[in-house]
């Protein structure tokens, strides 16, 4: 064996090794997002309809489910969903239009009719649509259920 040959193997081995350790790295860290997003439980289908004053949303709006309560073992995660004017919605808790983990929600509906300003501070209760009185509901996903439609009537401000 030559001087070179020594120089050789050394970088091979010095190659294998880096080889070995990015390969090494990237099977841990894909094992560790093994069980990442939903964890093996599974969400529940959740669309529907939101109203004002039983009839068309005055404009575009936008729905937060919060959760309240969850059975053990199950994550808390919120979920959302938008609506046009049409009122129509499918709830989002990992991609869009999953749905919802089971668990107690609590239904909370924002729709306004332009951007307020801190400059205008009446802004806020004129373009709001929703009334400062409401009282958001809470709805109970089960776990295996099927899907749920939801019907959201939101009073008319007064």
């Amino acid at each position: 064996m030559q001087c070179g040959d020594v120089a050789s193997v050394s970088t091979e081995r010095s190659l294998k090794s880096k080889f070995v350790s990015s390969f090494g790295c990237l099977v841990a860290i894909a094992a560790s997002c093994v069980g990442c997003g939903q964890g093996g439980v599974t969400t529940v289908p959740v669309s529907g309809k939101v109203t004002f004053g039983h009839g068309p949303c005055p404009a575009a709006g936008s729905i937060a489910f919060a959760p309240v309560a969850t059975r053990e073992g199950v994550a808390r995660r919120p979920a959302t969903a938008t609506f046009s004017t049409d009122g129509e919605f499918r709830a989002t808790s990992f991609k869009s239009g999953d749905g919802l983990l089971p668990g107690r929600y609590r239904v909370m509906v924002s729709c306004w009719t332009g951007e307020p300003t801190n400059s205008d501070p009446s802004s806020f209760e004129r373009f709001n649509c929703v009334p400062r009185n409401y009282q958001p509901q809470e709805i109970v996903i089960e776990p295996g259920a099927k899907a749920m439609e939801l019907a959201i009537d939101v009073p008319l401000k007064k």
